[in-house]
């Protein structure tokens, strides 16, 4: 049975390796044979759609319904929903493990969203959240401080976890 992936990163390039990043992460999920899930908007979201799709794996779209809107054309299908809120509880329940790649306020709420879920047992612990890279290490500095100083009981290892490449990720999905 396939693993269900949903991927949260920026709609925007603002730096090239973070395509390439996103390009990777698609294409190993992808042929580890996990179906991607995906906000499938532009730039970052559309690479991780493109390496997935061309290595021939599910990708599934989640779409805010807007006028003009214009998905990713690397998709197997494509769902729309009327909002943020809306389309991000799809994109969670849609998971059964989620990646984070680089992005803006957006994916950190994606991001923040799921740990708290799993705090409030409306996850299961075992759903992973990986970040990719070394983009969030700040984030996880101050979530560690918050740890410190008492405002987050859970371990935080509990929580979330880090890889340094896409080809990482398959070692905690234990796929």
């Amino acid at each position: 049975m396939s693993t269900s992936v949903s991927v949260f990163c920026a709609e925007t390039v603002p730096n090239p390796s973070y395509r390439q990043l996103a390009y990777e992460t698609g294409q190993v999920l992808a042929q580890q044979g996990c179906v991607v899930n995906s906000a499938a908007g532009f730039g970052m979201m559309d690479a991780v759609c493109q390496g997935a799709f061309e290595a021939g794996g599910e990708v599934r779209g989640l779409r805010i319904a807007k006028e003009n809107d214009t998905p990713s054309k690397f998709l197997s299908s494509v769902t729309y929903y009327p909002d943020f809120a809306t389309r991000h509880e799809a994109l969670v329940k849609a998971g059964e493990a989620f990646v984070v790649l680089p992005g803006g306020i957006g994916t950190l709420v994606e991001a923040l969203t799921i740990t708290q879920l799993k705090r409030f047992g409306e996850l299961p612990f075992a759903a992973p959240l990986v970040f990719v890279g070394e983009y969030y290490r700040d984030l996880d500095a101050l979530l560690q401080r918050y740890a410190a100083e008492g405002f987050v009981k859970d371990r935080l290892s509990d929580l979330y976890t880090f890889v340094e490449q896409p080809r990482d990720l398959m070692g905690v999905f234990k796929l």
